[in-house]
């Protein structure tokens, strides 16, 4: 699921920020919700469909499941498969497309849907402009991976703007992929062009730690902070020292250095654990293979079973051939998909903090300004049980032992002002986050603590102060 936040700031440094959760959906899939369905279909006449409408052509094309459409978008982006050719059950044309030609198209029809959305809301003076200054979430992915997709997606969101004008009356009556893939390389023909209202790309728990602080607080905050953000296709984690001391006019937030990291157990792991555990229960052996019909219909509906499963304890699956799966909550909990999935989040989260330097590990918990490790979850997965279960513990690092302590579900700062948004909080922090004004820098200058346990943080960076 795709999320886009306009944040609007004050006249003054003292003004509220103005924020609106852009409804995509209501333009994208003709539902009025925040959430736009990251998926797009080709369909047997070579027409390209978005978001909802994927899925129901699918369903159209193939109810044997013999047809399939590309889900989970942004998963791809950190299997490093994006150059690779899509084949005949997701293509059924001749024209050659990579994932990457499937990520543009999608990014064009997120585009499209938030211009439209943007088009609802009340205008400023001269309406918002189409290349309004944007910036865009990404999966912690390290080195030249990063720097790599943080390249394609700053492109592939300029270019998506400019397809999206074009392409402005057709993205909703199936957009021929012949058209799509020309106008491409129309586009790409006169060499690279620069796409300035493209800003910074930013990893995820970056977007969700620019959530948790009000700058203009009257209070004083000091914290180390661990987001961990649970997608659909990567776990994303990362560490802050935030310090708001009103009284000294001291305003900082930093990213800790070697502290970003990510696992693919995420959300889809535990969807492929459930559907391993229905189709054991109805006799159906993966590796004999699985009948296309069923395969279809449990991707279709996976995520509405594991819902259903963590809010009522337990559910009761038909499969198309007549089988019935009965499932308790119990049972899924300690299927090993599920354990592996607790377990390579606790690994990593240790593992980061066993790999930061040292002095931020002395720091928690020999202080009462520090007292203990703040984890902040987000993300769809973020109430899962065996998440939650990460945040209230005690763990040990470099021989220490550890306070861990859950944040607030939903920030201070925002319930006094926008209480509005604390029902979707966990889905739309990154995107909130990520469009305020002042941004975490990221990169990990932050390396240490300095003047013994009392002294001030020493950053590398003077521009991470404000």
């Amino acid at each position: 699921m795709s999320k886009a936040t306009l944040v609007q700031d004050g006249k003054s440094d003292y003004d509220d920020e103005i924020i609106t959760v852009i409804n995509l959906g209501e333009f994208g899939d003709n539902i009025e919700d925040y959430k736009l369905h990251s998926a797009v279909y080709i369909d047997d006449d070579g027409n390209l469909w978005f978001g909802e409408e994927a899925e129901e052509y699918c369903g159209r094309d193939a109810p044997d499941g013999s047809r399939q459409l590309m889900d989970n978008i942004k998963h791809w982006l950190s299997l490093g498969q994006v150059d690779a050719k899509v084949d005949g059950k997701f293509n059924p044309t001749d024209i050659s497309v990579t994932y990457a030609d499937i990520i543009l198209a999608y990014l064009t029809f997120l585009t499209w849907s938030a211009n439209k959305a943007l088009e609802n809301l009340e205008q400023p003076t001269g309406g918002y402009p189409r290349n309004l200054n944007r910036r865009f979430a990404m999966p912690c992915l390290s080195g030249a991976d990063f720097k790599e997709v943080q390249y394609r997606l700053r492109k592939y969101l300029g270019e998506a703007q400019i397809l999206a004008d074009t392409f402005f009356a057709d993205l909703r009556k199936g957009l021929p992929l012949a058209r799509f893939v020309e106008a491409v390389k129309l586009l790409r023909e006169g060499g690279p062009r620069e796409y300035k209202f493209v800003r910074e790309g930013i990893t995820e728990p970056l977007g969700v730690a620019g959530t948790l602080l009000n700058y203009k607080s009257e209070h004083s905050h000091d914290m180390v902070v661990m987001v961990i953000d649970v997608g659909a296709g990567t776990t994303d984690f990362s560490v802050y020292r935030m310090h708001v001391d009103p009284e000294r006019d001291i305003s900082i937030a930093v990213e800790v250095a070697e502290s970003t990291d990510g696992v693919t157990e995420a959300g889809n792991h535990l969807d492929l654990a459930l559907m391993g555990l229905i189709l054991q229960a109805c006799g159906i052996d993966p590796v004999q293979g699985i009948p296309d019909r069923i395969q279809w219909y449990l991707q279709r509906h996976i995520r509405e079973f594991k819902e259903e499963l963590f809010d009522q304890g337990s559910i009761l699956v038909s499969l198309p051939d007549g089988n019935e799966a009965s499932i308790k909550l119990g049972q899924f909990m300690e299927t090993p998909g599920v354990l592996d999935f607790k377990n390579a989040l606790d690994k990593k989260m240790v593992g980061i903090l066993e790999s930061i330097n040292k002095d931020w590990i002395d720091l928690i918990g020999s202080s009462q300004k520090i007292p203990y490790l703040t984890v902040a979850l987000t993300g769809g997965g973020a109430s899962l049980p065996m998440v939650r279960e990460l945040t209230n513990r005690d763990i040990t690092v470099r021989g220490k032992q550890i306070r861990v302590v859950p944040t607030k579900n939903f920030p201070t700062w925002l319930e006094e002002t926008h209480s509005e948004l604390e029902l979707d909080y966990p889905r739309i922090a990154v995107s909130l986050g990520g469009a305020r004004k002042k941004l975490i820098k990221q990169g990990g200058t932050a390396t240490a603590t300095a003047g013994g346990l009392t002294g001030a943080p020493v950053y590398d960076d003077p521009k991470y102060q404000w």
